[in-house]
C-alpha cells in the first residue's frame, strides 16, 4: 500500500512538473499571466498585435519610450483602463479575457492601435 501512494505521489509530482511546453507557448504555470512587454514609441505599439487564450491572465506591461505627447496614456475601453504612461517608466495591465474576440488599445488620442487577439 505504501508503494502505491510513493507512485501516485511520484506521478503527481511529474505531470505538475511537465516541461514539454517553452514558457510563453500558451502554458500558463500556476495560473500566473502571461507576461508581454509593450514598447509605446514614435513608430506605436511594438508588438503591435498579441495572441492569447480565452481564460488566460495578461500582463502587458507598457513602456513609453518617447516624449510624444499622444502615448502619454494607453486605453483599454473594454477593460475600463485609462493608465498614464510616464516616459521610460514600465507600466503593469494585467485582465483575463473571458472569451474570444479581439480587445483593442490605443494611446489617449486614438491615433496608435494594437489589439490583444483572444483564441
Amino acid at each position: 500500500m505504501k508503494r502505491l501512494i510513493v507512485s501516485a505521489a511520484m506521478l503527481l509530482a511529474a505531470a505538475c512538473n511537465d516541461s514539454s511546453k517553452p514558457a510563453g507557448a500558451g502554458a500558463v504555470a500556476h495560473g500566473e499571466p502571461v507576461r508581454v512587454v509593450v514598447t509605446a514609441s514614435d513608430e506605436g505599439y511594438t508588438p503591435s498585435t498579441i495572441t492569447v487564450k480565452a481564460g488566460q491572465p495578461v500582463t502587458l506591461v507598457f513602456t513609453r519610450t518617447t516624449t510624444s505627447s499622444c502615448l502619454e496614456k494607453v486605453l483599454i475601453p473594454t477593460q475600463k483602463v485609462d493608465k498614464d504612461l510616464p516616459v521610460n517608466e514600465p507600466v503593469e495591465i494585467t485582465f483575463t479575457p473571458a472569451s474570444p474576440g479581439t480587445i483593442e488599445f490605443t494611446c489617449g488620442m486614438e491615433m496608435f492601435r494594437g489589439e490583444v487577439k483572444v483564441n
